[in-house]
């Protein structure tokens, strides 16, 4: 129906922007800690990034929850895909526009922080919100 799609939509978009903040947020502390001088460009391809990779996230999860929704740990398999996706994808789109700022490992270490954060941060307010 056309309001199952306008509310999975505004969730999509709620998210999105969650995952954003906590993933500027947590990037900017590694930024500081690593004494990164110019934060621009590291803070810039993240939000655009989560703009790409969300999205592709979120249709793995979702096609792979769906389409074995009989096997037990369908779920948790297909969260950890979506996720090891994220990280690795976000880690070489880091690398690639940030050579200056990033070495391949800190790029990794980023995405592995930020991807993190905005999991563990999501669950804690979903699990929160469906308790209440």
């Amino acid at each position: 129906s056309s309001d199952a799609t306008d509310s999975l939509w505004d969730y999509f978009v709620y998210a999105l922007v969650f995952t954003i903040v906590v993933e500027l947020l947590t990037a900017v502390l590694l930024l500081k800690r690593w004494k990164v001088k110019k934060w621009a460009r590291p803070l810039w391809t993240i939000a655009l990034m989560d703009v790409v990779s969300l999205p592709i996230v979120w249709t793995i999860f979702y096609y792979m929850v769906v389409s074995a929704a009989e096997a037990a740990d369908v779920a948790t398999t297909a969260l950890g895909v979506a996720e090891t996706f994220a990280v690795v994808f976000e880690a070489f789109v880091l690398l690639l526009f940030n050579r200056k700022a990033l070495t391949l490992k800190r790029a990794f270490w980023m995405s592995l922080w930020i991807n993190a954060a905005s999991l563990i941060l999501g669950g804690v307010i979903l699990e929160f919100i469906f308790t209440l």
